[in-house]
């Protein structure tokens, strides 16, 4: 794997243990989370 030698060079943001309160940060990824919620769905995937 030739390009493994590159990734502590990607750009990156730390990340936490999720012990700090709601931040921003949280509200957006929440926000912007496109997931299925499959909990409400009897059938998963649809059928065509």
């Amino acid at each position: 794997m030739p390009w493994f030698s590159h990734l502590p060079g990607l750009p990156g943001t730390e990340t936490d243990d999720g012990s700090e309160p709601i931040t921003e940060r949280h509200i957006a990824i929440l926000e912007s989370n496109r997931q299925h919620p499959d909990y409400d769905t009897e059938h998963w995937p649809p059928e065509e």
